[in-house]
């Protein structure tokens, strides 16, 4: 990744009303938020701390980075 790319924890609600979380890479709060209002209508974007970003890398979850 990247060293210009911070980590940020994103939930969101999909279509259905399910609400789900990633964490996302990319260079501001604001692209993040562009991408997943624009693909999901409503989320909620905080800074990610180091163990969730590690917790996430552990267990394979995706990490979905934003240019």
């Amino acid at each position: 990744m990247a060293n210009n790319l911070k980590p940020y924890k994103v939930t969101f609600k999909t279509k259905s009303g399910i609400f789900c979380a990633n964490v996302a890479m990319a260079e501001s709060k604001q692209a993040v938020e562009t991408y997943y209002t624009g693909k999901y209508g409503w989320c909620a974007i905080n800074d990610c701390k180091p163990y969730e970003l590690e917790t996430a890398q552990r267990k394979g979850m995706p990490i979905k980075t934003i240019n």
